[in-house]
């Protein structure tokens, strides 16, 4: 991999939170926080490094510092914003273009970690995540918005270590509790 050395260190570097987007991008968290890509120039042959947010724009675009807070839907890159919400980016004609996942979040329903994708349709259908109250909870997009739900009660309580939450196709998912069951 080549690096561009002309990229602001250590802010350009990688901080966590790598997911693969086909077979020649590499999004990731930056040591500043926010999304970052390695891709694949067919032109030149090398890898590059990039910034996919604008630098000036506001610091809420910025990825949570909490681990996977980064994951990839069908031609969408989904991230835990620093305030909480689900946010993407998509590719358009000739530029990534943010957007907020279309939901007005109540201060329980925040995400902290753990974000899982349904892959299996366009835009993605459910965006499942570890809230800030430890609940499982899912954003199910139906007719135009998305409508949250609590997959999990305050019965079941997901770990708090970072990983734990695995699932996304056919609506499956699987979490380890505090209890470590």
């Amino acid at each position: 991999i080549y690096f561009n050395w002309a990229a602001p260190l250590p802010a350009a570097l990688i901080g966590g939170d790598l997911t693969m987007a086909g077979a020649d991008k590499i999004f990731y968290k930056g040591q500043d926080n926010r999304l970052q890509l390695w891709g694949w120039d067919n032109v030149h042959s090398v890898w590059y490094q990039d910034y996919i947010d604008d630098p000036s724009g506001p610091t809420n675009f910025k990825v949570s510092t909490a681990p996977y807070s980064i994951t990839n839907g069908n031609n969408e890159i989904y991230y835990i914003g620093a305030d909480g919400k689900i946010q993407k980016y998509y590719w358009s004609v000739s530029a990534m273009v943010h957007d907020y996942v279309p939901y007005t979040y109540g201060s329980s329903e925040l995400a902290e970690g753990d974000l899982i994708i349904d892959k299996t349709n366009t835009p993605s259908t459910a965006i499942a995540y570890r809230g800030k109250d430890n609940l499982l909870q899912i954003l199910q997009y139906s007719s135009g918005s998305y409508i949250h739900s609590w997959v999990t009660t305050s019965t079941a309580y997901i770990s708090s270590t970072p990983g734990s939450v695995a699932g996304g196709y056919s609506g499956e998912y699987y979490f380890a509790g505090t209890d470590h069951k």
